[in-house]
Formats: structure tokens, sequence, C-alpha cells
């Protein structure tokens, strides 16, 4: 089922992507037509069309506040509503880009926009390979997000750098870059819980190059693949559902998805039951070792436990590990099939972008029969 999906997908995404070219080709920048695009499923940003421009708002790029930032993005000459002329605007489309996630780069790598790229931090984990050689070839630059050298982002000359939203509204550590006329936009994707929503944030990307045809269709595809995996799960009934437990503890704490977050929105839409689904928590809650230990001891399948690729790596790490029943039953999966020998993992690129694969792994991994020409995509068994 999953070359069958991913087929699919290629061979959409190049049908849409091959036109926009053809049509770039007979068009000027300023009047290149721009498909509409509305949102289903994130609630973390919105696009509005108007004549000559687009505006882009992004609801809530901070955790502690919801604040609204907005941006213009200028498709010809416009006459701006007053009320516009004074937020930041970029004329497209954006050629030149500075990126400071991996997430941003699994986006553009779907939109077949990675061309743009000319900065972005943490490329010693970056998987995809064209990029990885053209970082090894300086034709992107490797940029460190914790200590921002602003002459040298100035020097690529990058019409916006994105940005992932932080835990405190607290912009000052680009405020040199804003002083410089860069524009910095704020991707708040990481606040998004569901993964279609997550998913769906590829059409905020693609506002910025024009690319909003690919996007449409490519969350099209998706939609319907995850749809039909969704479909299989719901016919599971209750009593023959299989518990999950995640993660590992890290320095005393282990940090466990909260009931409204990313990871339990997967783990409910797999049809797995998971102890802590009732927490009212989107983010991760920290427990001690002993309390999930008293909880989950006998929970079935076990997920995502850190950087161990073995059962012995893992118990290593706490020898009561080899106390639960997953690890007893050889239940334990991590998500570390598609990770490069620098450290990079495919999981943390393109996964948020790929949403049905991670939900057609985890169905995989809790009902083999559901999806029996499935193997394994991101996750691999210890």
């Amino acid at each position: 089922m999953q070359r069958i999906l991913s087929l699919w997908l290629l061979l959409s995404i190049a049908a849409c992507h091959s036109s926009s070219e053809e049509k770039a080709d007979h068009t000027t920048n300023a009047s290149r037509p721009t498909a509409p695009t509305t949102t289903q499923h994130a609630q973390g940003f919105d696009i509005t069309y108007g004549e000559g421009y687009k505006l882009v708002s992004v609801f809530h790029p901070f955790v502690d506040q919801p604040d609204t930032l907005q941006y213009v993005l200028l498709t010809s000459a416009a006459s701006l509503p007053p009320s516009l002329q004074a937020l930041p605007q970029i004329t497209l489309p954006v050629k030149r880009m500075v990126i400071l996630s991996t997430t941003h780069l699994g986006f553009l790598a779907a939109l077949q926009s990675t061309e743009v790229i000319v900065g972005m931090a943490g490329t010693e984990y970056v998987y995809h390979p064209t990029i990885r050689q053209r970082v090894q070839m300086k034709q992107i630059a490797s940029l460190n997000e914790q200590g921002l050298d602003e002459e040298a982002i100035l020097a690529l000359d990058p019409q916006l750098v994105m940005v992932s939203g932080m835990p405190q509204s607290d912009l000052g550590k680009y405020q040199k870059l804003i002083d410089l006329g860069i524009p910095v936009v704020i991707n708040a994707v990481w606040l998004e819980a569901s993964p279609l929503g997550k998913a769906e944030w590829i059409k905020f990307m693609a506002a910025f190059n024009d690319t909003e045809s690919a996007a449409n269709t490519y969350i099209e595809v998706i939609e319907k693949a995850y749809t039909t995996l969704l479909d299989k799960t719901k016919a599971i009934p209750s009593k023959e559902r299989k518990s999950v437990l995640s993660g590992v503890a890290y320095q005393g704490n282990w940090y466990i998805p909260g009931g409204k977050s990313f990871m339990a929105h997967f783990f409910e839409d797999a049809a797995a039951i998971y102890p802590w689904q009732n927490l009212p928590e989107s983010g991760s809650v920290p427990l001690s070792l002993e309390a999930v230990y008293n909880k989950a001891l006998d929970t079935e399948v076990w997920l995502n436990v850190g950087n161990a690729t073995s059962l012995e790596a893992l118990e290593q790490l706490d020898e009561r590990y080899g106390d639960f029943k997953a690890f007893q039953n050889g239940e334990v999966y991590n998500r570390t099939k598609r990770v490069h020998i620098n450290g990079g993992n495919d999981y943390w690129e393109a996964g948020v972008v790929q949403p049905h694969l991670i939900l057609a792994d985890l169905i995989k991994i809790l009902y083999p029969s559901l999806l029996p020409d499935h193997e394994l995509y991101f996750y691999e068994k210890l």
C-alpha cells in the first residue's frame, strides 16, 4: 500500500509542478496567476487574496501570547489598503530564502522548490541528499541559529528569513535582521497539533513562491490516503485495540506526549489505547520514570525510544526498561529507519508532510494484518 500511495503522490505533484513551470515560462512575475488556497485542517494560519497581493496571517506564533503576525506578499504593483501598508512586505516569487529549521526543508522538498534555499541552520542534521550536496558545494550557507551572524545572512541577499515560532514571544534575537530590511517570517507549524493540520502548512510555504496549485494537489492526495487508513482503524473493536507507550526517561524526567499532542493524535487515529490520552496538554508532560513504570508496565507496544536502535542499548539506559511487557515481547519500535550517518533523520524532516506514511507505519506495527503489503518507512523494530 505504501508503494501505491507514494507513486500516486509523486505523479500528482510532478504533474502540478510541471504545469506551474510551463505557466511561468509564458508569464512575467507580475502577471503570474495565483491559485487561491484555503485551510481545512490547520488552525495556525490563514491566507487571503487581494488585488495584487496576498495577506498571510499567523494566528498563534508563540505559546505565551495569542498574537497575530501578518505579512503582505506582493504579486504585482498594488495599491495596498492603508491598514496593510505598515506590515512587512515581500515581493513574489521568493527566489532566495534562508530557513532555520529542517522542517521548513521538508515543505520545500515536497513542493520541489528547494532551489530557493541559500542558507539554513542545522545543515549537519539534514537527511535530504541533494541539500547535503549543495551544502558541501557551498551553494547553501551553513548557519547557526543560536548565534546568528547577521552579516553573513545579509551577504546571502535573502528575500526573507523563515524561523520557527518560539515558546516565548521574543523577536529580539532577529531585530538586527529586521532593521537591515530583511523580513523575518514566523513559521509556527510546531504548534499545530493534528497530523493533517501540520501537513497543511505546506500551503503557508507555497504562498511565498506561488505554488499554491501544487500545495492544494499535495494535500488532497495526502488527505485521501490518510482517510483511507482511518477507515481501516475505525473498524477495530475496542476490545481488540492495543496499548502504546512512547519515549524514554531523560535526565530524570519521562516526557510523555500530552493527550492533545501531535503524537497522541496519531495514536488515536491508529486505534491505539494510550494511557495518558485524557491529559489536556498539547505538548510534552514531564513524569518520573517511576510514574510511567507504575502505569504503563503492561503496555503492549513501545515506540519512540530516543536514539536506541537495539533492545540491549535500550536496557543499558536503565535496567528497569527490561521489566516492561513490550520489551520482554520484543514489541519495541523506533523512528530511526531513515537516518543518515551524520544523524539527519528523515522523520523530522519529511514526516510532517507525509503523515499518511507515519500512520501506515503505526497501523502496521499495531495491526499487521490490516496492511499486509506495507513495509515500515520511518519506523524499525529494535
